[in-house]
């Protein structure tokens, strides 16, 4: 339906009002809405939390209601926060420097050196030469999918290594079940084992780099594959098995293959210096990304290193310039954006705000059940292609808001961001979900469609819940476990959590390392202890938090000397005061008569005071002393403070 106005002339100009699509009109009162609800709404979100919001908001309506593209929308956002100075110029620059960014860039190139060489499409061939029929042919794809998963960061960039493939092997077939069949299950199954790998696709970089952010905890190279090449596994391998069943009877499944899947090995010939010197780089990289908690060498360093060594004169596949050309720096300068926006989401608490918001709303806390909470985050992340098709734009979405929740859950972070990286990595609906699927139908031009809508709707019905499931059984029983498990309690407010993550912080900085009182960077003698430095100030670790404990005085009190209540041995208060005449003065209740031996004659110098407790009443008058003792040879020991454990012993009247 079109939405038109007609031709109006305002002093004798023609103006002509656009067609708007329902979506376009659609856009436009969300938009409106949006802001004017932001701006007018309640609560304590700061100015720079609501413009946040209000761009945020802005943004998503322009990735899922117009046809505007996603980069030039996230880099309209980001600019428009450096402008309204809720992010600093700096901050927006910074992020092109980001790690992740470079990690993709050097990634990209050792993927078009892959490409130049052969050896993508020699292994693929490899894999369709050992099938004996149809059925281990797609499942021997699916793990040559799995595996380029491990170095080539694009789902799109792997489907251009597939589709050479796909040719030639629908050439080869000349049945059209057969080659509907692998026209779906290919690009599915590039979708589905990308979250095997921290860069199997740039949304992964993206989440992986909001969790360091948040948590001051990111997953490394190994520890991703290690939570998600099992789920990989299992989710591409049941895909192309349900495709299978679907799309092909058993006859076709057992169809045996011919020498015509081989010929293209024979004609290649044996590999070549250059394509050998290109496989050891890739298995280089790949060691080095696994290893590195042991070398410390940061994974988007390695990526530049393999860059430098595809592009090397000589050596090398390409020039460098050839090599970067094939970069998707629309994907590059999309990601730099979306970190910008991320982080004002964060930085401006418009995230928290909006998670807690969400949990009022939505009623999730009260679920009460673990099952319940992860399945409702895995149905909202599953189902966010239906609306964002961008699998990046999903997790720079998603990612801020589904980690904040965790701590409001009491979820451990890991988790969370890791179902969150399995349920936008499903996107197999609609073929305008991904790149991939629109590029094997579009495969023989759009008059000929390898498939239909309807066929990847069909699929989806049934893959769909399966892969909630699955998500589900992952969120439960294995990605807590490799991720480590670290459930935080739920706080009872956004200020009073953010109070009391900043008192956790600062006490744990004080703990880490001595505080030294001479020159700095020195530890000497005279140092301090940290945990001396939280008793005077007050602060004691009760419970695992760090509390302020009332019954100690802060730094800058001053406090008036008070006599410490015995607890010992009953025993009346000595002052420094000359004592009065015995007078008929009242004792206080806190102090108790004593036989005449247990006073020494002379007063206890004011040394022997403790140290002062916290503020008290003025101290009630000194009591008055017992009758003065008869003469004795040695004067009385002096009792022991209330809390010395000293039995006893000569004392000299100084304080120990």
């Amino acid at each position: 339906m079109q939405l038109s106005r007609p031709a109006s002339r305002l002093g004798g100009m023609k103006i002509r009002f656009p067609n708007l699509g329902w979506k376009q009109t659609l856009a436009i009162i969300l938009a409106i809405l949006s802001v004017i609800g932001i701006a007018m709404m309640p609560g304590d979100l700061s100015t720079a939390g609501r413009i946040t919001l209000a761009t945020f908001a802005l943004t998503v309506i322009g990735w899922t209601l117009t046809k505007l593209n996603d980069t030039f929308v996230a880099l309209f956002a980001a600019i428009g926060l450096v402008i309204s100075s809720t992010i600093a110029t700096e901050s927006f620059f910074a992020s092109l420097g980001n790690s992740v960014v470079w990690l993709m860039i050097g990634a990209f190139m050792v993927a078009n050196a892959l490409n130049k060489s052969g050896v993508s499409d020699r292994i693929a061939m490899l894999a369709a030469g050992r099938a004996n029929n149809v059925g281990q042919l797609f499942y021997l794809l699916t793990a040559v999918l799995l595996l380029t998963s491990l170095l080539i960061p694009s789902t799109s960039a792997r489907a251009a290594i597939m589709i050479p493939i796909y040719q030639a092997l629908s050439n080869a077939f000349q049945d059209a079940k057969i080659n509907r069949a692998l026209a779906i299950a290919l690009p599915v199954n590039i979708l589905l084992t990308a979250v095997a790998s921290l860069v199997g696709a740039g949304a992964h970089l993206v989440i992986n780099d909001i969790l360091g952010q948040l948590t001051g905890q990111s997953l490394s190279f190994i520890e991703w594959i290690m939570m998600g090449l099992p789920f990989a596994a299992i989710s591409s391998f049941g895909s192309t098995w349900l495709i299978m069943r679907m799309f092909l009877d058993k006859q076709r499944r057992q169809l045996p293959l011919t020498n015509a899947f081989t010929a293209g090995i024979q004609q290649a010939g044996p590999l070549s210096k250059q394509a050998r010197y290109i496989i050891g780089v890739t298995l280089t990289l790949v060691l080095l990304w696994s290893t590195e908690s042991i070398h410390g060498i940061d994974n988007a360093l390695v990526a530049l290193m393999g860059a430098i060594a595809v592009t090397i004169p000589v050596l090398g596949v390409m020039k460098f310039k050839e090599a970067a050309k094939g970069v998707e720096w629309e994907m590059i300068l999309f990601v730099a954006a979306t970190l910008g926006i991320s982080e004002a989401l964060v930085e401006s608490g418009a995230g928290r705000w909006l998670v807690d918001l969400l949990l009022v709303q939505s009623g999730i806390v009260e679920l009460g059940s673990q099952i319940a909470i992860i399945l409702g985050l895995v149905i909202v992340t599953l189902t966010s292609h239906l609306y964002i098709t961008s699998r990046s734009a999903r997790g720079a979405v998603l990612a801020p808001l589904t980690v904040l929740l965790s701590f409001s859950l009491g979820l451990d972070p890991l988790t969370v961001g890791f179902i969150t990286a399995a349920g936008i990595g499903y996107c197999v609906t609609m073929v305008v979900s991904a790149k991939p699927l629109t590029m094997f139908q579009q495969i023989n031009g759009s008059n000929n469609p390898t498939y239909s809508p309807a066929d990847l709707f069909r699929l989806s019905t049934i893959l769909a819940p399966a892969h909630v499931g699955l998500i589900v059984l992952f969120g439960l029983f294995y990605w807590p476990f490799v991720g480590g498990g670290n459930q935080i309690p739920p706080p009872a407010s956004t200020a009073e959590a953010a109070e009391t993550d900043q008192l956790s912080r600062a006490a744990q900085r004080l703990e880490a390392a001595p505080i030294t009182t001479g020159r700095p960077g020195l530890i000497e003698e005279g140092a301090f202890i940290p945990q001396d430095i939280l008793d005077e100030a007050g602060i004691r670790h009760i419970g695992g938090e760090y509390q302020i404990d009332p019954g100690r005085p802060c730094l800058s009190c001053v406090v008036p000397t008070a006599t410490p209540e015995p607890t010992a041995t009953p025993t009346a208060v000595p002052t420094s005061t000359p004592p009065p005449p015995p007078t008929a003065t009242p004792v206080p209740p806190t102090a108790t008569s004593v036989p005449p031996t247990a006073v020494p004659p002379t007063a206890v110098p004011p040394t022997a005071v403790p140290p002062a407790p916290p503020p008290a009443p003025p101290p009630a008058p000194p009591p008055a002393p017992p009758p003065a003792p008869p003469p004795a040879p040695p004067p009385a020991p002096e009792p022991p403070p209330a809390d010395d454990d000293d039995g006893g012993g000569d004392d000299d009247g100084e304080d120990d």
